[in-house]
């Protein structure tokens, strides 16, 4: 699979901005914190962070109060937005059809291979728009 661990890391922001939020009454979390509670390099989630902001899955204050907070309530949010928000238009698969080799077989198997691909990524972001990141804390 071609995708990086950005996936799992905004999932996993997301869900504790939310969670520390809710159960802590803060109205934001700074980087730092976020990075140390869930064990993750402060550069990697700076990177994550600007992903979501970008999409608008999270917002940002500036100043002494300041840090992230989701940008809209978690029931709203879907996997799918999570997913495009970090990965963006990287295909799950990278397929190799550089063949030394032609005809009609190869181009017939080629295209087959393409489709068959092109549908198992079509169920996976069909899956991920059913499932809210509420669903996850269920």
């Amino acid at each position: 699979m071609s995708y990086s661990n950005a996936f799992s890391h905004a999932i996993s922001i997301m869900l504790y901005v939310h969670v520390k939020i809710q159960n802590e009454h803060y109205e934001y979390l700074t980087t730092k914190s976020i990075a140390s509670s869930l064990n993750i390099p402060a550069p990697t989630v700076v990177k994550v962070i600007q992903k979501l902001n970008a999409a608008n899955l999270l917002i940002s204050k500036t100043g002494v109060d300041g840090g992230r907070s989701l940008a809209n309530p978690i029931s709203d949010i879907t996997l799918y937005d999570v997913f495009v928000a970090v990965e963006q238009n990287n295909p799950l698969f990278k397929t190799h059809t550089k063949y030394n080799i032609s005809g009609d077989v190869v181009d017939g198997a080629k295209a087959n291979l393409s489709d068959a691909i092109q549908q198992a990524e079509d169920s996976m972001h069909d899956i991920l728009k059913g499932i809210s990141l509420m669903d996850l804390l269920r």
